[in-house]
């Protein structure tokens, strides 16, 4: 519990979602929101969306005019999933 308080709380996820970083040089480069959200998954989970997370995040993206692939890391390092699984 002590690691994903530290995680949820620390300059790691700043620095992740900073313009110099990998991931989001990748995010940039990637040409299509697809391609954006694979290389988001991969960092972040080491494995491609499921269709149904491709789905939603593609609702999301049409719906919210503000969304934004970058915020997408900070999101997903805050998740469950990642905390516990990973």
């Amino acid at each position: 519990m002590g690691q994903s308080l530290t995680l949820l709380n620390s300059s790691l996820i700043r620095k992740f979602q900073g313009e110099g970083s990998g991931l989001i040089i990748k995010i940039n480069k990637a040409k299509t929101p697809i391609s954006k959200l694979r290389a988001v998954y991969l960092a972040i989970y080491n494995r491609l969306p499921t269709q149904p997370e491709t789905s939603y995040i593609l609702r999301q993206l049409k719906s919210d005019p503000n969304f934004d692939f970058k915020d997408l890391p900070r999101v997903l390092l805050k998740t469950k999933q990642f905390i516990f699984k990973n």
